[in-house]
């Protein structure tokens, strides 16, 4: 990860996007919003898997629109991940 960032540092000067120092916090603000971006992509996947034992059956549908909303969650997520890097 630090190699990742440092060489992502020296491309960005190399490029003329900017200073080193602020090139440098780009990269690790990004990467600390990856971090949180997978974080609650994962409790969101994990809260919406279904179980393997429950005290009552649930109708197919139900779990497709738990699943469903799970994933337009996940979506979100990233979409929000996009918009707030790319501010950066």
């Amino acid at each position: 990860m630090p190699l990742l960032l440092a060489s992502a540092s020296v491309i960005a000067k190399l490029a003329g996007i900017g200073t080193s120092e602020n090139v440098l916090q780009m990269a690790i603000g990004t990467a600390a919003l990856l971090v949180v971006a997978f974080f609650l992509s994962a409790i969101v996947v994990r809260i919406t898997l279904p179980k393997a034992i429950r005290p009552r059956r649930q109708s197919a549908y139900v779990r497709r629109l738990i699943k469903f909303v799970g994933t337009m969650i996940v979506v979100g997520v990233w979409l929000v991940f996009l918009e707030v890097s790319s501010r950066f």
